[in-house]
């Protein structure tokens, strides 16, 4: 316990290292982190806490989830279950960090676009993060499919925890469909931080660890009698709800925004409010018409979107027809540009 202590204050105090000396030797970053350009803002502070603290609340539910979690294994396959358990998430954890990184990263880039007002770039960016982080957790999932046994080696190559390996493999193979569901609901969920709506990304924590898989992890190891397994499988279906749910919201609102400010910009900022009834009304019905009914007013909708689309292209193809020559002009003179350059130089580098 004391080396992990240790460990830990090694890698905190280097990462600070690291910081310090991009801020204050290099100073690279953009930053003036200084006292004296420090001016309060009450707004800001806002803003701040108000995604902070349901983050923070984020951490606390899900040891919260892992302490419900271990009840239920401890009571369907006793002590060894829990470990099995707790060393295998840990490996879980570690694949789970492409897609820490690219949804974390989301958020940056959510908040400048919507700060810009750039709201088509907040939809387009989430839809590439998911793609990006769906495929790290391809990979990951095939890696851990097929070395497995060598992975669980690590944590159960003492005489006490060998008899762990063959359950903690299990674990892992079974949690393969986890990664891909995270890389789709976890950037879903960080946009509404990107937003600024921290507490909208925690209701969805809320659902997906505290509501969906607990009671599919109870129903499936000791409703249905699975046992470890199906405790295991109730991770699998609480996270598939949860990845429904948060990516169905998410878009509903993103569409939503989007639409909302294209109403404002022909009809003004009095155009918000009615359009918001509008919205809900709409999002009600679609939840519960008829499925074909939905699908053929939406394939409707989405033709008679053509035509408008048709016309401003024909309308605007002179304007089309002049960037795009520009473009190209503009792409064959930093060409040439740089051809030049590589004569220059080139006979430098020779001598």
């Amino acid at each position: 316990v004391a080396g992990a202590a240790l460990a830990t204050l090694i890698s905190t105090g280097s990462v600070l290292l690291v910081l310090y000396y991009w801020m204050f030797v290099k100073k690279d970053t953009y930053l003036n982190p200084y006292l004296s350009n420090f001016k309060f803002s009450r707004q800001i502070s806002l803003d701040i806490l108000g995604v902070g603290i349901p983050a923070s609340l984020e951490m606390i539910m899900t040891a919260t989830f892992a302490a419900f979690f271990s009840t239920i294994l401890a009571i369907v396959a006793g002590t060894d279950a829990v470990a099995v358990y707790s060393t295998g998430w840990r490996v879980v954890n570690i694949g789970m960090m492409p897609t820490v990184a690219i949804s974390t990263a989301l958020v940056s880039v959510v908040g400048a676009n919507f700060g810009a007002r750039r709201y088509e770039n907040i939809r387009i960016a989430q839809r590439y993060s998911i793609l990006l982080a769906v495929a790290c957790a391809v990979v990951v999932g095939v890696l851990i499919y097929l070395f497995a046994p060598q992975i669980v080696y690590v944590f159960s190559y003492s005489d006490n925890s060998a008899h762990l390996a063959a359950p903690m493999a299990a674990f892992l193979v079974t949690m393969i469909p986890y990664f891909i569901l995270s890389a789709i609901g976890a950037p879903a969920t960080l946009t509404f931080q990107g937003l600024g709506k921290g507490l909208t990304a925690m209701v969805q924590t809320i659902f997906r660890q505290l509501i969906f898989s607990i009671i599919f992890s109870y129903l499936f190891a000791i409703t249905l009698g699975f046992g470890e397994h199906g405790a295991w499988w109730g991770i699998i279906a609480g996270s598939l709800c949860a990845c429904m749910l948060t990516f169905a919201w998410s878009t509903i609102l993103g569409w939503s925004y989007y639409g909302e400010r294209a109403w404002v910009y022909l009809v003004g900022i009095k155009a918000i409010k009615p359009f918001r009834i509008a919205w809900t009304l709409v999002v009600f019905v679609g939840c519960v018409a008829a499925l074909d009914v939905v699908w053929n007013v939406a394939d409707t909708l989405n033709a008679c979107m053509a035509f408008p689309n048709m016309v401003a292209l024909i309308g605007l193809s002179g304007v089309i027809a002049s960037e795009t020559k520009k473009y190209v002009d503009d792409k064959d003179a930093e060409w040439g540009g740089l051809m030049k350059w590589m004569d220059d130089v080139a006979p430098q580098i020779d001598k």
